[in-house]
């Protein structure tokens, strides 16, 4: 069927239109046009109806001759008659066009040796590919491949490095090898199968894994179209078949196609042999795999420009601690040193208890104003000691930086030496100190924390129960015997020591010593909530570690925003726009070592923050979760760890990954675990005789003929799309 597309060009009283088809060439003009000469096919269509179908097939086998001589083409001529209500063509009814009906031949048919212009691909283990990454099976260049018989699917080939004017592919299958010579198409000989394809062929679904886009010329092929049934064969029997593409593609000949050939590819048919299943011995040990799962992601609270002018009360202050005037903005009260009080009769203990609170309470915000000369009597004989603050700023902000690191060596200090005593097991108190010094030198840091944040008990003071199951796991205490009591008894330990290193003052314009920064404030890091689940209810997790990066991925798709300051005012000028260029290719080519995005198809990616590396996970006592916090610092410095070679990163690139490209963050989690049998030999030393079964699986694992099937390996990846600058969760 072929369709005929017609335009009126405005033709005056046309009622309908006629079309016709003829062996012979029409005429042109109006005698005897509604029957000439080899007319074999006509009708009418609607002038509004624009086009109209033939279906050449209907006439073209039905000669009039006894013994018509075969032709592989037939011309055919075809016109439209526009006619008026009296049914008389409007103007000659025309000559037509040519239609050539019959078979494609080739160009230039091939005699000689037959050279491959492109590859024919399938993939190598399944019949359609598989895009599992622990499995992977993508269509690939290969000269010999198997098909199960027993398996009713079809087999997919590509062909690779065509042609791009190419419109129709064809796909032959042959019972011998095909002929050194000669033996080209349509005159291909011993063929059991050939079939067409329109391009695009769109053999690819959802469920492939796989996309059209990356394997766009791909046909499906099922054997059982012409091979022997499954039933047909004995065990162990194979079929040999030969496979080869072809592609054509229009020349400047009507009815003539240009032909290009792909490699042959042999096709081992088979049945398989009957399988000997020898059942493992297994043997379940006490342990489960934890499920991990990033739960939140909270954003990091930048500090205010003015943070150092913003303290809060953080402890009731004494009454000799009171030296100055102070006044409470939301009530109006006001609070004065006790002296003035003590000559109207107020005792100490009223002081103390009630007037300190009524305009100092715990939890108070207190603002310092950068100070001016007319507030001079306010402050009275504190106005010097404020202003001089203020204007050394940068030697009180480096006080209290010292200061944290400070509080931070005295907490691991403490730790390792005053809660050794808590050691569940006297036989493993060595090891149990030991893990107390591991967890304060190196715990503290795996929550991500850098030891001069100000406010870092607060932040610390999150993660005391995690801090505590990372150290009785790793004091060597088998998981099934850690109790929730030990955990309770040494979480409050180390919060209490944790509290301790924060019970200090920052230093301050008037230097109260009730006073410390105000939180809010303060810049606190950018963190991700990670929760932890033990699935069993009978036996301990398995502990682990996990990796965690957020990366900034982009490729020559990607459609990204590049902010960057050129000081040049808000219109485009020529040297803002050579500052911005300039920048781009430090963004993109020269941070990245020089890969070149745009041609080559390759993906960059860089850190946003810096990666985390084996934080611990530990084991879990039966259907315990824990939601533990991960601070992140972010990557601001040096040269992106996958691209050695490339540039040092500069301010700007912190920002646009950060602020600008939402889309095109990642988070990626991998997760490691000890194999069943690591798992005895590290924790259960002693006890187990790991030559016992063939296989060991932790609880929840199971087992089937073709090997262990677990609801997670012992290496797992999770990937997930979500921004930086902004709070979500899952």
């Amino acid at each position: 069927v072929r369709w005929f597309y017609f335009d009126m060009n405005n033709a005056p009283g046309v009622s309908k239109v006629v079309w016709q088809v003829s062996t012979a060439p029409f005429g042109g003009y109006t005698y005897n046009w509604k029957n000439p000469t080899g007319l074999v096919a006509s009708g009418q269509v609607s002038a509004s109806a624009k086009e109209f179908s033939i279906n050449f097939a209907d006439f073209a086998d039905k000669d009039t001759v006894a013994s018509p001589i075969v032709q592989h083409k037939k011309t055919y001529y075809v016109r439209a008659v526009p006619v008026n209500a009296s049914g008389q063509p409007i103007g000659d009814p025309g000559e037509g066009i040519a239609v050539l009906y019959g078979k494609k031949s080739a160009a230039a048919p091939t005699q000689g040796n037959i050279t491959p212009s492109f590859e024919l691909w399938t993939p190598k283990e399944t019949h359609q590919g598989r895009w599992n990454p622990e499995f992977y099976d993508p269509p690939v260049r290969l000269d010999e491949v198997g098909y199960d018989s027993e398996k009713n699917l079809p087999r997919f080939f590509h062909f690779h490095g065509i042609d791009p004017d190419v419109h129709t592919l064809i796909i032959q299958v042959s019972a011998s090898p095909f002929p050194v010579n000669g033996g080209a198409w349509p005159e291909t000989p011993s063929l059991v199968y050939e079939k067409e394809f329109k391009l695009p062929t769109n053999t690819f679904t959802f469920d492939h894994g796989f996309s059209n886009e990356e394997y766009p010329a791909t046909v499906p092929v099922n054997f059982w179209d012409f091979a022997p049934s499954p039933g047909e064969l004995k065990a162990g029997d194979c079929k040999k078949y030969y496979v080869r593409g072809i592609t054509l593609k229009n020349t400047n000949n009507p009815g003539e196609v240009e032909t290009a050939y792909s490699q042959p590819m042999l096709v081992n048919y088979f049945k398989r042999e009957p399988i000997t299943v020898i059942i493992p011995k297994v043997e379940y040990i006490k342990a489960a795999l934890p499920e991990v799962k990033i739960k939140s992601y909270t954003p990091a609270q930048w500090e205010e420009y003015d943070y150092m002018h913003h303290y809060v009360v953080y402890r009731q202050p004494e009454w000799y601690e009171i030296k100055n005037t102070w006044k409470n903005s939301v009530t109006g009260a006001t609070l004065a040193p006790y002296l003035l009080y003590e000559q109207s009769g107020t005792t100490l203990e009223e002081y103390t208890n009630e007037i300190i609170p009524s305009v100092l309470p715990v939890g108070a915000e207190v603002y310092f104003p950068p100070p001016k000369h007319e507030d001079k009597a306010w402050y009275e004989e504190m106005f010097d000691m404020v202003k001089a603050f203020f204007e050394n700023l940068w030697d009180a902000i480096t006080t209290v930086y010292q200061m944290a690191q400070e509080a931070y060596n005295g907490l691991k200090a403490a730790i390792i030496e005053n809660l050794a005593y808590l050691c569940p097991f006297p036989e493993l108190r060595k090891e149990f100190k030991a893990a107390l010094e591991l967890c304060a030198n190196a715990g503290l840091m795996a929550l991500g924390l850098p030891p001069t944040i100000p406010n870092m008990d607060k932040l610390i003071n999150e993660g005391v129960d995690y801090m505590a199951e990372v150290v009785l796991t790793e004091a060597g205490i088998p998981p099934n015997e850690i109790t929730k009591g030990m955990v309770k008894e040494l979480a409050e330990e180390i919060g209490k020591k944790v509290a301790e290193s924060g019970d200090h003052n920052d230093t301050n314009p008037i230097d109260s010593p009730f006073l410390k920064l105000n939180p809010k404030k303060m810049y606190r890091p950018a963190y991700i909530e990670l929760e932890i689940k033990n699935p069993s209810t009978k036996v301990a997790s398995v502990p682990g570690s996990v990796d965690l990066y957020v990366t900034f991925e982009m490729n020559g798709n990607s459609s990204f925003r590049l902010t960057y300051d050129t000081h040049y005012g808000e219109g485009q000028t020529d040297a803002n726009y050579y500052e911005f260029m300039n920048y781009l290719k430090h963004f993109v080519y020269g941070l990245s070592g020089g890969i070149d995005i745009f041609n080559t198809g390759q993906t960059i990616v860089y850190d946003v923050f810096e990666p985390v590396l084996g934080w611990k996970i530990p084991s879990l006592r039966p259907g315990e979760a824990r939601t533990v916090r991960i601070y992140l610092a972010p990557k601001e410095f040096g040269r992106q760890s996958r691209y050695p070679h490339g540039a040092y990163m500069i301010e700007n690139d912190f920002y646009n990954m950060y602020f600008n490209n939402p889309g095109l963050n990642h988070f990626t989690l991998h997760e490691y675990y000890p194999s069943p049998v690591e798992y005895m030999q590290e924790y259960m030393k002693g006890y187990v005789d790991t030559s016992r079964a063939d296989i060991y699986l932790y609880e929840g694992e199971s087992i089937s003929l073709l090997g262990p099937v677990t609801p997670r390996s012992y290496y797992t990846y999770n990937k997930i799309d979500k921004p930086v600058n902004s709070y979500w969760s899952k």
